[in-house]
């Protein structure tokens, strides 16, 4: 399918096909865009996913000055959103950094940033695949043996992969909605517990 261009610039995808047939996205049963609450869901989750692996790593390095540095990452993810907020508001296209990169600097910059994007994937969904051996060790001792790791990790991973292919229905999004409001409120009796052990 080629991509329509106006004066060199690219224009985003018809939803729907000029012929009045379904779009490839709708006979393949892809989801071509989500609601604010699907957003904020995603988000919000991946931002809960990040506390929970990268707490332990940051509090024994920061020890007492823990608040203080998630209050330093907590005002360069603001900065970072109102960033890709802005830049999305310009130029509407799918792509994220990779898209931004290519209209503030070339084509090159843009697959860099493409690129290092890929592999920070990468290096988080590794991270994440091996931190459920290490929660599942407070209710199975045995979660922790290198063997049983990798075999969760994998399991993980192939889960997330095979979930991707299924694609996203109206379902799976109201769980995510559900499961992100539950770890929320996680989080937020997890720092009213830490505040008031102080």
């Amino acid at each position: 399918m080629k991509v329509p261009r106006e004066g060199g610039r690219r224009l985003p995808l018809p939803r729907q096909s000029t012929d009045g047939r379904p779009s490839v996205d709708e006979r393949i049963g892809l989801t071509t865009g989500f609601g604010p609450p699907a957003l904020a869901a995603i988000g919000a989750s991946a931002l809960g996913a990040s506390i929970y692996f990268a707490l332990g790593v940051v509090t024994d390095r920061a020890l007492g000055l823990t608040p203080v540095v998630y209050l330093a990452a907590g005002v360069f993810f603001v900065l970072t959103a109102m960033t890709y907020i802005e830049g999305n508001s310009l130029h509407p296209e799918r792509g994220g950094a990779s898209t931004l990169a290519r209209y503030a600097f070339d084509e090159l910059v843009s697959f860099i940033a493409g690129w290092a994007f890929l592999l920070d994937y990468l290096l988080v969904m590794a991270i994440g695949a091996f931190c459920i051996s290490n929660y599942l060790t407070a209710f199975w001792g045995g979660a922790d043996d290198p063997l049983i790791s990798w075999l969760v990790a994998i399991a993980a991973v192939g889960w997330v992969a095979w979930s991707n292919i299924r694609g996203t229905s109206a379902s799976r999004v109201r769980t995510l909605i559900r499961l992100t409001t539950l770890n929320i409120t996680l989080l937020v009796i997890l720092i009213v517990l830490g505040l008031s052990a102080d």
